[in-house]
């Protein structure tokens, strides 16, 4: 028997995914305690509730939001995208995943890689001088 929501993303050849990153819509390098955007598209046309939206880095996973699916999206798809999603401050820098899964159904899963960046810390290199300060 076929299930009706149709087919389940599997590691088979031939299996076209139902949920994906938008990359060109999601930030590619985030900041620990910075913001991030996210955006993609399931591969239904209706609504198709929220996604779950992870960050692991270096054997640690960050969950960073739950966001609703649904409206036109590219191909007729339902589309999720949020911007300015805290990014947790003790994200470790180094190359992250990003992850966003169906909560209804775990096998339906995307990821995309992310640049943590370094902290900018009062320590380290001075930038230029700006107007506000005096001549020196």
């Amino acid at each position: 028997m076929t299930d009706p929501a149709g087919p389940k993303r599997a590691s088979g050849a031939g299996v076209v995914p139902q949920l994906r990153w938008d990359a060109a819509r999601t930030d590619a390098r985030v900041r620990p305690g910075g913001r991030i955007s996210l955006a993609g598209w399931t591969g239904a046309s209706r609504d198709a509730g929220p996604v779950d939206v992870f960050l692991v880095a270096q054997g640690t996973t960050y969950s960073l939001a739950r966001i609703g699916a649904g409206g036109a999206g590219g191909g007729g798809s339902a589309h999720f995208c949020r911007s300015g999603v805290a990014v947790p401050g003790d994200v470790p820098p180094g190359t992250a995943v990003l992850v966003v899964i169906d909560p209804g159904n775990p096998m339906e899963i995307d990821s995309i890689p992310v640049a943590v960046m370094g902290l900018v810390t009062a320590a380290g290199p001075r930038p230029h001088a700006t107007l506000s300060e005096p001549a020196g």
